[in-house]
């Protein structure tokens, strides 16, 4: 008798993320770890990230002498030209 161990999707939970906020001064301002860190990945993580909180922006206007066109992500997409669905490559 052969058996699966494969358990049905509907049975797997994702652990949640865990929301922390970096800095006392501003609680609204949060990163999310992921669930599948452990604690002690979690904690240095968060060290790190409080160590070098600096280096992070949280809105354009914090990125002084970067000019918006660097600073900001837009698509190459051509108004006009319709949606199509790529093939599977698998």
């Amino acid at each position: 008798m052969i058996t699966s161990s494969v358990v049905p999707s509907e049975e797997r939970t994702r652990p949640a993320n865990f929301k922390v906020a970096l800095h006392s001064d501003f609680p609204d301002q949060e990163v999310a770890i992921g669930g599948t860190v452990f604690d002690k990945g979690r904690t240095d993580l968060c060290s790190i990230l409080k160590k070098n909180l600096d280096i992070f922006t949280w809105q354009p206007s914090d990125m002084t002498g970067v000019p918006r066109s660097i600073a900001e992500h837009r698509l190459n997409i051509q108004e006009g030209y319709s949606l199509a669905r790529q093939k599977n490559r698998g």
